[in-house]
């Protein structure tokens, strides 16, 4: 029984340690493509232009919904654990402190974020810009 309980524990942390790491990656990963496309696009004039940005914010979103899953999961996990008697208050510090790290790092790209949702953009794409900037805002899935 306390073999069991040790492996249930370390299964846990490692959600709860794993996850935010996981969040860092993904917050590394889709925030450097989207300073990268910044750099080389940093105007919207022409149809590919628009194709490519929305590319660029799909991806976005698929990430940020990634990253709500990363985010969840150690609470969760905290939860089963602390039902489970195998985890005490004092391990709720593996699901904040990362968790804390994985939102610095994602206020951090927030700021490249509303780069991206301040481009110059050409009288003919703006609509559709507008459009895009408010299903990246609003919605869950690019719906475009």
């Amino acid at each position: 029984m306390m073999a069991e309980s040790t492996s249930i524990r370390e299964l846990l942390l490692s959600i709860i340690v794993g996850m935010p790491v996981l969040g860092i990656v993904n917050s590394l990963w889709f925030g450097s493509s989207l300073v990268r496309y910044l750099r080389q696009q940093p105007r919207i004039a022409s149809f590919h232009d628009m194709e490519q940005f929305k590319r660029i914010v799909a991806a976005q979103m698929y990430g940020a919904l990634a990253q709500i899953l990363v985010l969840v999961l150690p609470g969760i996990a905290f939860a089963a654990g602390f039902v489970l008697k195998v985890l005490g208050r004092v391990d709720l510090l593996f699901v904040l402190v990362p968790s804390a790290v994985v939102v610095l790092v994602g206020v951090y790209y927030k700021r490249i974020e509303r780069s991206a949702q301040t481009l110059d953009v050409s009288e003919e794409f703006r609509e559709e810009y507008a459009r895009v900037i408010y299903t990246w805002l609003h919605k869950p899935f690019p719906t475009w």
